[in-house]
C-alpha cells in the first residue's frame, strides 16, 4: 500500500468517526431538551436539600434560620440504608467449581476496595434520595 492510499483511507476513517461523534452529540442534545423539565425538577430538589430554595422572598419578620427538614431527613436515611453494606457473593453451581468461586470472590472483594465502592454507593445514594430517583 502506498503512502497516499494509506492517508486517504485514514482520512475517510477519521471522517466516519467525526460523523458518529456528531450524531451522538445531536442525540444527547435532543434527549437533554426533551427532559428539560426533569432537570429543572432535580435542580429544585438540590436547592431544597441545600436550603437555597427557601431563602427567597421571605417577609421581613421571618427568621434567617431555617430548619431544613429535607436535609435532615436525607441525612437520617443514609446511615440506616448504609448500615448493612451489600455483599456480592460468588457461589459455585457445582462442587468442583468451589476453588474458582473463591478466586472470583477475592477478585470482587479486591475491586470493591480498589474502586472505593462504598464512597460511590454513598454518593449515588445521596443523589438518588435527593432527586427521588433512588429505589429502595
Amino acid at each position: 500500500m502506498d503512502v497516499l492510499a494509506f492517508f486517504s483511507k485514514k482520512q475517510k476513517e477519521d471522517t466516519d468517526e467525526q460523523l458518529i461523534v456528531q450524531k451522538v452529540l445531536q442525540m444527547y442534545r435532543n434527549t437533554y431538551s426533551e427532559q428539560q423539565s426533569l432537570y429543572e425538577q432535580w435542580d429544585r430538589c438540590y436547592k431544597a436539600y441545600d436550603g437555597s430554595l427557601f431563602g427567597k422572598d421571605k417577609p421581613s419578620w421571618a427568621s434567617d434560620q431555617i430548619s431544613n427538614y429535607i436535609f435532615s431527613t436525607v441525612e437520617t436515611i443514609k446511615p440506616i440504608i448504609l448500615a448493612q453494606l451489600p455483599k456480592i457473593v460468588a457461589l459455585p453451581k457445582k462442587q468442583e467449581n468451589f476453588g474458582k468461586s473463591e478466586a472470583v470472590q477475592q477478585a470482587v472483594d479486591y475491586e470493591w476496595e480498589r474502586t472505593e465502592m462504598f464512597q460511590q454507593l454513598h454518593t449515588g445514594l445521596t443523589v438518588g434520595v435527593i432527586t427521588g430517583t433512588f429505589i429502595i
